[in-house]
């Protein structure tokens, strides 16, 4: 009798030592579950059918822009933009009248009355059927850089029309021009009589400028060959023309201290870069002031990507005394066809010379301010000197 009671014991206390072991098990799963629903990088809710929060995780708080112990009871009915609760509805009795998942983009006003769109997944609970789940995962960044794409292959089809419209327009103008050519040969030599041709020979030379800048933009077959320049040099042969396009009425000052910094550009590019900031400039001085035109070298440029440990650059710097520009208009500025001179400009000026710059693997910076001024500040990589010719 003595016996079966201590084998009984044993096995008792066997059965508790596995008891015991299984417990502590299901514990740890229970912390590691625990543990991954917490620090999941998805908002997760379990929600009861009148749409109040039984538990949600850290990103559901963080999303939502409310303290993760606030979050208790509260509805996320409350966070739907307010267009948005029909089809909240629905998607809801969906879910808690059916198995499977469910799915539905919807928009939420989280901190800041900031509206963020997002895509619910969403499944009813088996062992409580008053409660469901639902992953809440944040769409707003896919969705602007849908938007983007869209907007940007907009801008591919109008730039690809524009270069088949500057085409056409170009021929035309080399007929007018030489029209004109032949006429100011012909004409009487009066200055009065040949005004009017010479007007036209004029606007016909800006045209083909606008046409060139056109197709320069929209074709990377428009591109010459890159070629090292002196900076201050090209600065200053650029400067007679740079000085007429000012007129009285702005003053230009050159500060140039760069002698020996060479950059590689298009043959064309020094003078595009400085007549599309000088002709920006000039827009914003319509009184007058300043216009200002400086280089250096051994300046770091912003952090940006540009992946090359120990590329030296050299800066230009175009800086103007005019009316600035608000904070729309400096997001849009390099933005192609965007422009505030209505009937007065392609819009294509600044994205030019954005292009060109990045081309030249360098990178360009828009400080402005309303009423104070605005300064392009121009990084390109330093290159070495051209080959001195035998």
């Amino acid at each position: 009798m003595f016996r079966e009671l201590a084998l009984h014991e044993l096995e008792l206390r066997m059965q508790n030592d596995e008891l015991q072991n299984l417990c502590e098990e299901v514990h740890g799963l229970n912390e590691r579950y625990v543990d991954l629903f917490m620090s999941a990088p998805v908002a997760y809710f379990v929600l009861d059918a009148q749409a109040r929060i039984v538990s949600a995780n850290l990103a559901a708080a963080q999303l939502l822009g409310v303290e993760h112990a606030q979050l208790q009871d509260l509805k996320i009915s409350s966070f739907l933009e307010p267009q948005m609760t029909e089809s909240f509805v629905r998607h809801m009795r969906a879910v808690l009248r059916s198995e499977g998942t469910h799915k539905a983009e919807l928009s939420l006003k989280v901190s800041g009355d900031k509206s963020c769109e997002v895509r619910f997944e969403s499944t009813r609970d088996p062992r409580r059927p008053n409660e469901w789940r639902a992953a809440v995962i944040d769409l707003t960044d896919v969705r602007r850089l849908e938007r983007e794409l869209e907007r940007s292959r907009s801008l591919e089809a109008i730039g690809t029309f524009a270069a088949g419209v500057a085409h056409d327009f170009g021929n035309l103008l080399n007929l007018i021009g030489m029209g004109v050519d032949l006429s100011l040969e012909s004409a009487p030599g009066s200055e009065q009589a040949r005004q009017p041709l010479v007007r036209i020979q004029r606007a016909v030379r800006e045209g083909r400028r606008m046409v060139r800048q056109l197709l320069r933009y929209s074709s990377d077959s428009e591109r010459e060959e890159a070629m090292p320049f002196a900076l201050d040099a090209a600065v200053s042969d650029i400067e007679p023309e740079l000085r007429r396009l000012c007129g009285q009425h702005v003053a230009l000052q050159l500060l140039l201290d760069a002698p020996d910094a060479y950059v590689r550009l298009d043959l064309a590019a020094p003078e595009e870069i400085l007549l599309n900031l000088a002709a920006n400039a000039l827009h914003a001085m319509p009184t007058g002031g300043t216009l200002t035109i400086a280089t250096s070298v051994g300046d770091e440029p912003p952090a940006v990507d540009l992946a090359r440990p120990g590329q030296a650059f050299a800066l230009l710097r175009v800086t103007d005394t005019g009316r600035g520009m608000a904070a729309e208009t400096r997001k849009r500025a390099f933005e192609p066809f965007f422009t505030t001179r209505r009937g007065a400009g392609t819009g294509l000026g600044l994205p030019m010379v954005h292009r060109i710059v990045t081309r030249a693997g360098g990178h360009v910076t828009l400080e402005t301010e309303l009423g104070v001024g605005t300064t392009f500040k121009i990084y390109l990589p330093l290159c070495e000197p051209p080959a001195a010719e035998p």
